[in-house]
């Protein structure tokens, strides 16, 4: 096992919890977020979490913000002001709603069936949650393999169906391509879910939907995306999903 790290800032809160013991390695960093390989040592040996950490105020970038974040509502007329203003202030609020939509819309992903990491704790700025992959290594992104002819079919149709499974609960991933649907052991597992909407409230949802199809079967170099978009829009807007 891989010596320990010097623990960030942003992950002390979850130590000081008692939710981890150490830091093994970074994982990756993004503009909103960096992600760590933590681990918890216990009487039956080590377990390996993966923790995402949203950056600071001054080093956050969310793409565009305005169209993820419809329909989310904010009851506090002031704080609403500030959030639309993008002033300092606005701009935590907004940070924190992208934390905590990201921890929620992964219960439900993972309460409707799709398989994404589950969540373990939500401390600070970070979100402490299942690891994909093992001690010599994460999981590789889909965009990272190659796989076989049968694999990819079934890889295929698992992540349409998770997509599906998402609509059917009211959720689009709306950022979903083969750099964030991890592969491992043969299965598929969708990450990173801040930017999620609730197909219900937002009025992009259709183009969001299209969007994640069409990312995916651009990947796996299938022709249909329009003709899945059109059919899943079509049973969620008759309920019928």
């Amino acid at each position: 096992m891989s010596e320990a790290s010097p623990l960030p800032p942003a992950l002390r809160d979850l130590a000081e919890d008692q939710l981890i013991d150490g830091l093994l390695r970074q994982l990756k960093s993004g503009k909103e977020a960096t992600v760590y390989v933590v681990y918890k040592d216990s009487a039956s040996g080590r377990r390996l979490y993966a923790a995402k950490a949203y950056r600071d105020l001054e080093h956050r970038s969310f793409r565009r913000d305005e169209l993820y974040r419809e329909a989310r509502v904010i009851l506090d007329e002031r704080v609403a002001r500030a959030v639309q203003r993008k002033t300092r202030f606005g701009r935590e609020v907004a940070f924190g709603m992208w934390r905590s939509e990201e921890a929620a819309m992964l219960r439900q992903a993972l309460d409707a069936g799709v398989s994404v990491p589950e969540v373990i704790a939500e401390r600070g700025s970070a979100i402490l949650m299942e690891y994909i992959g093992d001690e010599r290594g994460p999981a590789p992104m889909l965009a990272e393999v190659h796989l076989a002819q049968s694999e990819a079919q079934q890889a295929f149709e698992t992540v349409i169906n998770d997509i599906e499974a998402l609509l059917r609960a009211d959720i689009i991933h709306g950022d979903l391509s083969p750099f964030n649907v991890l592969y491992w052991r043969g299965e598929t597992v969708i990450i990173d879910m801040p930017q999620a909407v609730d197909a219900r409230l937002n009025r992009h949802a259709r183009e969001l939907l299209a969007r994640d199809v069409a990312n995916v079967c651009a990947y796996f170099g299938r022709a249909e995306a329009e003709a899945i978009t059109a059919r899943l829009w079509g049973l969620y807007m008759r309920a019928r999903l």
